[in-house]
């Protein structure tokens, strides 16, 4: 289970955690990563914050100071600017955001349904696994026959209206029938001339 830090290091941008401290953040970052002037560059750095000694990292949702500061996530940022907890910086954060946390129910809800999402990519698989079981070893030579291949790719044209799991079984199903005859087919060929 997430910590509240964690969750607020996820939900909270570090951009706008430096924007709350007054640093200029740029409406759009140019690249992975910017530099910018650390919050705390009149306070310990060297050159009391003259230089742009902080990087912003968009990927990892951190950013570095090089003049001492070191790794700063969201809410150690907030922490050392406010001057509170990890733990109620984090809180804080979290609440100025606005955020809610999801239910037991919701969390399942959304089990749910993600599980139920229907990947087009393990049907197409799904049904070529059966075409090769249906003819066997044949399969390596008659999957390029151009009759076999045809109805295959009028099968998985058929994807992209596919939006439910009922919706899967039902092409999964048709698809097969459809497949089964030509395949038979060409294994008695393969068969009868081999």
């Amino acid at each position: 289970m997430s910590s509240r830090i964690d969750v607020a290091n996820d939900y909270v941008s570090i951009r706008k955690v430096l924007g709350w401290a007054g640093i200029y953040v740029p409406e759009v970052s140019y690249g992975r990563s910017w530099k910018t002037r650390c919050p705390f560059g009149e306070m310990y750095h060297i050159d009391m914050g003259s230089e742009k000694s902080m990087r912003v990292y968009s990927d990892t949702n951190s950013a570095y100071c090089f003049q001492g500061c070191g790794y700063l996530s969201p809410v150690s940022l907030h922490s050392k600017i406010s001057g509170l907890p990890w733990q109620d910086a984090a809180e804080d954060l979290l609440q100025r955001m606005g955020y809610q946390d999801i239910t037991d129910e919701e969390k399942w809800k959304k089990a749910l349904d993600e599980r139920r999402s229907v990947d087009p990519n393990y049907l197409s698989s799904a049904l070529q696994v059966y075409c090769s079981k249906i003819a066997g070893n044949t399969w390596n030579y008659i999957q390029y026959d151009s009759r076999v291949l045809d109805k295959l790719k009028k099968c998985l044209s058929l994807l992209s209206f596919i939006k439910s799991e009922d919706d899967a079984r039902k092409w999964l199903t048709a698809s097969k029938l459809y497949l089964y005859s030509t395949l038979i087919e060409k294994v008695n060929n393969e068969i009868s001339d081999g």
